[in-house]
C-alpha cells in the first residue's frame, strides 16, 4: 500500500486503504468459515493472523492508533490459539468478523474528522479478557463481546428457479410454538409458503408491544440504536415467517427482535421470544453454543439467524451502494451458509421472500 507523508490523507490513499481493507476482510470471512469446519487447522490460524496483521499495519499508516490496537488484541487471540494456550471457538470467528466491521465504520468516521467511538475503547478492555486459558472466563468474555458487537445476539436468488410455493417441515415444535399455531397438531407439520407482499413490523394493539416500540424509539439517541438495522431485520424476520404461514407468532418474533436490540432482561410473559433469542446462534449441524441440531432449534430462532446473517453481510460493506448486484451477492452468501450454519428449509423460504421483494422493488 502507498505510504503518506506529513499526515496528509489524499483521497486516492484513502480509497486504496478501503480497497485493501475490503480485500483482506473478504479473505478473513473465508478463513473464518473454513475454521468453523476445521478449528484445529494450524495453516488457517497462521493465514488468518497474517490477514488481520495486514489490516492493522494499514490502520497504523493512517494514524488510526486506537483501531490498530483493537486489531492487535485480535492478533493476541490468534497467537494464543497458535501457541495452543486455548482452542479456536466459533464465537471467536464471530468476534473477529464483527470487530472488523465496526473498525471499518469507525475508520470512515475518523478519516472524515470524527472521533473514535467510545464503545470501541470499552470493547478493547473486554476483548483483552478473551486471551486466557481459563475456559469459563474466556467464554464469558466472548459472550459479552458478542452482545456488545451485535445487538441482535450473535447466489443469485437461486440458479434453479424456486416454485411459487415452497413446502418445508418444522420438526418437533416447542410447546410455545404449538400453542401459537393451532395447525400444529403433530410433531412434523407441513408448511406451504404462499406469495406475499413486503412485510412491515406489526402495529399490534397489545400494550407490551407498544411499550417495546416506544422504548426503542426513546432509547435510540441514548444507546446509539441503529433504527435502519432494526427495521431491516424485523421486516425480513416477519416476511419469512409470513411466507411460511406464520408457524411462529408474529408478536413473539417482534418482541424477540426488540428485546435483543435493547439487551433487555427477558420478560416472563414472552417465553417463546426468550427461546428465539437464546437459540438464535445454534447451528443445524449441532456446532452452536448449546449443541442443538436442526430439529431441536425453534423455528423463530432459525428465522432470526437468517435475517441476522443477511444484515451482517450488508453491514460488512457500509460504504458500498446497495445496488441490485450487491443485494443479490448478499443473498448468495446466505445460501452458501445453508445446511451447516443456517436451516436449509428456511433459507429456501428466505429465497422466495427476497425474490418477491426484489421483483416488487422493496429489497433493501
Amino acid at each position: 500500500m502507498a505510504t503518506m507523508s506529513d499526515n496528509t490523507f489524499e483521497p486516492e490513499l484513502i480509497k486504496e486503504f478501503f480497497n485493501e481493507y475490503d480485500t483482506h476482510f473478504e479473505a478473513t470471512l473465508k478463513l473464518i468459515h473454513q475454521l468453523d469446519e476445521k478449528p484445529t487447522e494450524k495453516r488457517l490460524h497462521h493465514t488468518l493472523f497474517r490477514s488481520i496483521h495486514s489490516i492493522k499495519s494499514n490502520l497504523r499508516m493512517l494514524n488510526l492508533t486506537t483501531l490498530s490496537e483493537l486489531l492487535h488484541l485480535l492478533e493476541n487471540i490468534l497467537e494464543g490459539i497458535r501457541a495452543d494456550k486455548f482452542p479456536y471457538e466459533i464465537e471467536m470467528g464471530k468476534v473477529i468478523q464483527l470487530s472488523l466491521e465496526e473498525v471499518k465504520v469507525a475508520s470512515e468516521k475518523m478519516l472524515e474528522g470524527g472521533h473514535c467511538p467510545e464503545e470501541l475503547k470499552f470493547l478493547k478492555n473486554v476483548i483483552s479478557q478473551i486471551c486466557t486459558p481459563d475456559t469459563k472466563v474466556r467464554q464469558e468474555a466472548l459472550k459479552v463481546v458478542l452482545d456488545l458487537l451485535d445487538p441482535f445476539v450473535n447466489s443469485a436468488l437461486s440458479a434453479t428457479p424456486k416454485p411459487a410455493a415452497v413446502a418445508i417441515s418444522v420438526n418437533n415444535p416447542s410447546p410455545e410454538d404449538k400453542a401459537e399455531s393451532p395447525n400444529n397438531t403433530a410433531d412434523t407439520t407441513s408448511i406451504t409458503a404462499a406469495p406475499i407482499v413486503a412485510a412491515t413490523p406489526i402495529k399490534n394493539t397489545a400494550a407490551s408491544l407498544k411499550f417495546f416500540e416506544a422504548v426503542v424509539e426513546l432509547a435510540a439517541p441514548v444507546v446509539a440504536l441503529n433504527q435502519e438495522r432494526l427495521k431491516r431485520i424485523l421486516s425480513i424476520v416477519l416476511a419469512i415467517n409470513q411466507q411460511a404461514k406464520n408457524p411462529v407468532s408474529q408478536e413473539q418474533l417482534t418482541a424477540a427482535v426488540y428485546l435483543h436490540q435493547l439487551l433487555a432482561v427477558l420478560m416472563p410473559d414472552w417465553g417463546s421470544a426468550a427461546n428465539i433469542i437464546l437459540e438464535q446462534n445454534e447451528r443445524p449441524d449441532g456446532t452452536g453454543p448449546k449443541g442443538l441440531k436442526e430439529d431441536e432449534i425453534s423455528p423463530g430462532a432459525k428465522i432470526l439467524a437468517i435475517a441476522k446473517a443477511y444484515d451482517s453481510i450488508i453491514q460488512s460493506h457500509p460504504n458500498q451502494k446497495l445496488t441490485s448486484r450487491a443485494l443479490i451477492s448478499a443473498i448468495m452468501e446466505v445460501n452458501k451458509r445453508s445446511g451447516a450454519e443456517l436451516s436449509t428449509p428456511w433459507v429456501d423460504i428466505f429465497n422466495t421472500v427476497m425474490k418477491q421483494l426484489y421483483q416488487a422493488g422493496n429489497l433493501h
